[in-house]
């Protein structure tokens, strides 16, 4: 029997997690994202992963949210969104 790894996203949404996450998926993991809004949630979920609705600063829903993880990968930046990071104008 094969163990998939259960891996917390921070940023799972993100410029950088976008990407990750649909990758981790792929891999055989079973991914649980952090986002921030019900439509990130929807995106999240589109490509198989866990949505988790919660907030990065809020320490008691994240110590419910990593439960039964077997790690964190954090991706979570202060980078601005991807549209303005790609403007020529950034």
């Amino acid at each position: 029997m094969t163990v998939r790894p259960r891996l917390f996203v921070t940023g799972g949404s993100g410029a950088i997690g976008s990407h990750a996450v649909p990758e981790l998926v792929r891999a055989g993991c079973d991914a649980v994202a952090l986002v921030r809004t019900p439509a990130k949630a929807a995106q999240i979920a589109a490509h198989g992963a866990t949505p988790a609705l919660v907030s990065l600063f809020d320490r008691d829903a994240l110590a419910v949210a990593f439960a039964g993880c077997d790690a964190v990968v954090n991706l979570a930046s202060a980078l601005p969104s991807t549209a303005r990071f790609m403007s020529r104008r950034a």
